[in-house]
């Protein structure tokens, strides 16, 4: 059984009728009932939130997205998870040099000090003798 809407959620309805793309009350029907659906299947999925909070703004504003743009939408959502996959292998590898980079330093660090050790060791051992 689907939930009644919130004042807030009415609200937002009202703020984003502008931008439905024609004046049918088809249309607006049709996004009302798949965004009863799609809130419903959030509030199995993580129960909890409450009906005025910005997620459910956010469900909305994807809802009419996808209502009205249906063809362009899934194409925009692969272009962004496709750039932030790039942006991810980038910090990746960035941060896989940077480690790289301070292991190499370490090691020049620790020859440094050990040649220097060394030097005053042998150095030492010559002034004993």
């Amino acid at each position: 059984m689907l939930m009644a809407t919130s004042p807030q959620e009415l609200e937002w309805f009202d703020e984003y009728a502008q931008f439905v793309v024609g004046s049918q009350g088809n249309k607006m029907k049709q996004i009302v009932n798949s965004y009863m659906i799609n809130r419903y299947i959030a509030n199995r999925m993580k129960p909890g939130i409450p009906s005025d909070s910005v997620f459910y703004k956010k469900l909305l504003t994807f809802t009419i997205l996808l209502e009205q743009w249906p063809y362009q939408m899934p194409w925009m959502l692969f272009l962004v998870v496709e750039n932030l996959q790039q942006e991810h292998e980038i910090e990746n590898r960035t941060r896989v040099m940077v480690n790289e980079l301070v292991v190499r330093q370490l090691k020049l660090v620790k020859a440094s000090r050990l040649s220097s050790f060394l030097q005053r060791y042998s150095v030492r051992s010559e002034i004993e003798f």
